[in-house]
């Protein structure tokens, strides 16, 4: 069974949550302060 997104856009969106997942992650863990992440 292939499970991966074919759909460019859903594709990019997905990318772009899991950077900007990662980049508070990072911050957080670096002490720059305490950062959450919210999709609306």
């Amino acid at each position: 069974m292939n499970r991966r997104i074919k759909d460019d856009v859903a594709r990019f969106e997905n990318m772009v949550a899991l950077e900007l997942y990662r980049s508070v992650l990072s911050w957080n863990d670096m002490g720059y302060g305490t950062f959450l992440l919210h999709y609306s």
